[in-house]
């Protein structure tokens, strides 16, 4: 379990917590990037996420800086140095191949920016050790971490809506970077796999620069590469040599990685573009629904029971499925799964009815669907696998719900990260999707989904429906759009449509959402609830304001009416039902008088 940031007062506290979401850590010297040579003889090698061991170093260095040791917490860095020219090449890179921003990002002591990426679970990664100037690839290295000292006296510190200890996740590396090949000549070796002899010496230095950037002392590289000199070299160079390539090849030796695909080296042209260039690679970001829900993207749909969440959900997968516009914004055509985790019968019908209420032919529908209840941690590349075998690429996934495919604490930030986590690599990227959730919303705080922050921190779009009591209509909100503006909320009415017989003759009915986006048409919807004796909150605010001269008195009416105990939650629906009804013209509070459109001069 994550701790509270709050008590992170001690570096101590810091390394343990980075140890329980799974980071590896290792002390580094006071002020200074090395290791702590003292405590981690092998440097990087000795990075643990053991809690009595990291106890143990603290205790005996409690100034101790940390470092995150990234292989073994698969995890990949961008280190960007602007006194290097690293913004100017960040900056092209994201040009030419799009985003290297991560949802985790840290600031530098040396005024620079560190983004973190997550490995994809069972690949492995061989990447440069450079993308260009001031800009640094590290995959085999560490990072220095929040709250170590840089050598300037700066401290190191994560972005405040970057923190992994707040459960925020590293975005997965960009597949153009897991892409990525290092291109070295090889060595020429005999039928033993042993470097020969005119590759012994580059072979050997090579060693040594891996084994001084992990962090090892000099004394014990010098007894690291004799043994391996004896190993992997055809015939060994002498001790005294190897102990001077040691000496002065841990400390001198130039990374020779070069990648393949260089930006500076094999596309000089791409340095420079065309405006109608320039324009397309700002396009870069693609849409599933225009402003409101990207493509390759997680989201939540979330609210309470009752509230036609899942009606929602579907009614934006088959507006998916057709191309057709949703909420008024221009949608992608693209083949939906529905993950229909709480059974398959209630959706069938709600196919029929939605297609039946828009004089559309089932029949003709893209949609696939999932009915098997399955538990997203461990068998989300199963799902993928078999959607994979159908020869369809699908363009969303949506998964309804959480509850029946999480298994573990709703509450806890570092489980429901590594759910998250799991979405968006082994379905998102894996199947280049966008994956909808939907969820339900907190017990109390019903204006967020329920359970851990980690959720509305690491999503991409996160809406919220609410319903007024027994009225067929619902209004859903917009929590958070992370790359548009936040729409007004928007009104969906619930129509009952019969589908046919049972075999006892009686009536088979299912109910199909429809947006309502005209004032007037939801006037008019509002009318029909209340003739059918269904009147929610939105029919009693309009009431009241008929018999109220003064927001006081409303407020104070509809409190006494509303039926609602919890204090949060009655000031809650008042501020919604009375903003509700001041959108959609029915009156106006002016200096906190209601002003009705009849008594306007």
């Amino acid at each position: 379990m994550i701790p509270d940031t709050h008590d992170l007062s001690t570096p101590l506290a810091w390394a343990l917590s980075y140890a329980q979401i799974g980071w590896h850590v290792l002390p580094l010297e006071p002020r200074q990037k090395q290791p702590l040579g003292r405590l981690v003889p092998r440097g990087m090698l000795d990075a643990t996420t053991d809690l009595q061991t990291i106890r143990s170093w603290w205790m005996r260095h409690p100034d101790a800086g940390i470092g995150i040791a990234l292989a073994q917490s698969g995890l990949v860095a961008i280190d960007v140095d602007p006194r290097n020219g690293g913004a100017e090449t960040f900056e092209h890179l994201q040009d030419v191949h799009g985003s290297l921003r991560s949802d985790v990002m840290a600031f530098t002591g040396g005024g620079g920016e560190h983004h973190v990426f997550v490995v994809p679970h069972g690949h492995q990664v061989s990447l440069p050790g450079t993308l260009g100037p001031g800009v640094d690839l590290k995959a085999n290295g560490y990072i220095v971490a929040e709250p170590s000292i840089h050598p300037s006296g700066m401290a190191y510190g994560w972005e405040s809506t970057s923190n992994p200890l707040d459960g925020v996740v590293p975005s997965p590396l960009p597949d153009w970077l897991r892409n990525l090949r290092v291109s070295r000549p090889e060595a020429t070796r005999d039928e033993g796999g042993r470097v020969v002899t005119g590759g012994r010496n580059e072979h050997l230095s090579r060693r040594a620069f891996l084994l001084r950037k992990a962090g090892m002392r000099i004394e014990h590289i010098e007894d690291v590469l004799v043994r391996l000199n004896c190993d992997e070299c055809s015939p060994p160079l002498p001790e005294d040599e190897v102990r001077q390539i040691a000496r002065r090849k841990a400390i001198v030796a130039p990374d020779p990685h070069v990648y393949v695909g260089s930006p500076q080296i094999a596309d000089s042209q791409a340095l420079v573009l065309t405006v109608g260039e320039l324009h397309e690679k700002a396009g870069l970001l693609r849409w599933a629904v225009k402003g409101l829900v990207p493509e390759r993207a997680i989201g939540f749909i979330y609210g309470a029971s009752g509230t036609f969440k899942s009606f929602l959900a579907l009614d934006y997968a088959l507006h998916r499925a057709y191309g057709m516009r949703w909420l008024g914004r221009r949608t992608k055509q693209a083949v939906p799964v529905y993950l229909a985790a709480e059974g398959g019968a209630g959706l069938m019908r709600r196919i029929i009815a939605w297609h039946k209420d828009r004089g559309m032919v089932w029949q003709d529908c893209p949609m696939r669907v999932v009915i098997v209840p399955l538990t997203l941690r461990t068998q989300a590349k199963d799902l993928c696998e078999a959607i994979r075998n159908t020869g369809v690429a699908p363009g969303d996934l949506v998964i309804d719900t959480m509850s029946q495919t999480f298994t573990g604490n709703e509450n806890s930030n570092d489980e429901v990260a590594d759910f998250l986590r799991v979405l968006g690599v082994d379905l998102r990227d894996a199947l280049d999707c966008t994956v909808t959730v939907v969820h339900h919303s907190g017990h109390s705080a019903t204006e967020r989904p329920r359970g851990a922050s980690a959720i509305l921190a690491n999503v991409d779009f996160c809406f919220g429906v609410f319903r007024d009591e027994k009225e067929m209509l619902c209004t859903m909100e917009f929590a958070k759009v992370k790359d548009g503006d936040r729409p007004d909320e928007q009104q969906f009415e619930l129509s009952r449509v019969e589908l046919g017989f049972d075999e006892d003759g009686d009536t088979i009915t299912s109910l199909s959402a429809r947006h309502i986006s005209d004032p007037d048409e939801v006037a008019e919807a509002m009318k029909r609830e209340a003739l059918a004796g269904r009147g929610g909150r939105h029919n009693l605010m309009l009431m009241l304001a008929e018999s109220c001269s003064t927001e006081k008195e409303l407020r104070k009416a509809f409190y006494e009416d509303v039926g609602v105990v919890d204090n949060d939650a009655r000031k809650h629906a008042y501020y919604r039902s009375r903003d509700w009804a001041v959108k959609h013209g029915h009156f106006e509070i002016v200096d906190g008088v209601i002003v009705r459109p009849r008594l306007k001069q």
